[in-house]
C-alpha cells in the first residue's frame, strides 16, 4: 500500500479518484515504466529518499498490476470516494440548513423592522391627527372667543347707546335730572 494515505494511482502519476478507476492495465504499465525510469535510485544518486520513493512506486504497481488486488483496492477507493461525497453532501446540507436558518432569522429581523416602522408611522399619524385635532380645537376656540368678544363689544356699544338715548330723553323731559343718581 502507498504510505501516508497516498493513492496508488497518484504514486504512478495517474489521475486519482473516480478517473483513476477507469485507467486500463496497459496505461498502468506505461505509467509505472515512466515513473520507474524517473525515480530509479541509480538515476538519482544525490537524492537520499530515492530508494524509498522507488519502493513506494513498486508496491503501488504490485497492487495495481494484479487484477484481484486492484479490484479490492478499487472497491475500497470507491467506498472512500462515496464516504467523502456523503460527507460533502452532509456538510453542504448542514451549510444549507445554517444558511436557511440565517435567512429565516434575517427575514424575521426584516419583518420585525418593518412592523416597528409601520407601528412608528401609525403612532406618528396618531400624534399628527391628535396635534391636528388640538390645532383645530384651538382655532375653533379662538374663533369663538373672537366672536364673543365682538358680540360683547357690540352689546356694550348698543347698551352704551341705549344709556345715552335714555339719558338724553330724561334730560329733555326733566331738566333737573341727575344721571349719576341712577348708577
Amino acid at each position: 500500500m502507498a504510505g501516508d494515505g497516498e493513492e496508488h494511482y497518484t504514486v504512478l502519476g495517474l489521475p486519482s479518484g473516480e478517473l483513476g478507476l477507469r485507467v486500463s492495465s496497459s496505461e498502468i504499465r506505461r505509467a509505472y515504466k515512466r515513473k520507474a525510469f524517473e525515480l530509479h535510485p541509480d538515476k538519482r544518486p544525490g537524492d537520499e529518499n530515492a530508494k524509498q520513493k522507488f519502493q513506494k512506486l513498486q508496491s503501488s504497481y504490485e497492487v495495481l498490476k494484479d487484477d484481484t488486488s486492484r479490484k479490492l483496492y478499487d472497491d475500497r477507493l470507491r467506498l472512500k470516494i462515496l464516504l467523502k461525497s456523503k460527507q460533502r453532501r452532509e456538510r453542504a446540507s448542514d451549510h444549507d440548513h445554517h444558511r436557511s436558518e440565517r435567512k429565516k432569522q434575517k427575514q424575521k429581523q426584516q419583518q420585525q423592522q418593518q412592523d416597528d416602522l409601520a407601528e412608528e408611522i401609525r403612532e406618528q399619524a396618531k400624534r399628527r391627527s391628535w396635534e391636528q385635532e388640538q390645532q383645530r380645537l384651538a382655532t375653533e376656540f379662538s374663533e369663538k372667543i373672537a366672536r364673543n368678544v365682538r358680540l360683547l363689544a357690540e352689546h356694550q356699544k348698543k347698551r352704551a347707546f341705549e344709556n345715552y338715548q335714555f339719558r338724553r330723553r330724561m334730560e329733555l323731559e326733566d331738566p333737573f335730572f341727575m344721571p349719576y343718581q341712577w348708577f
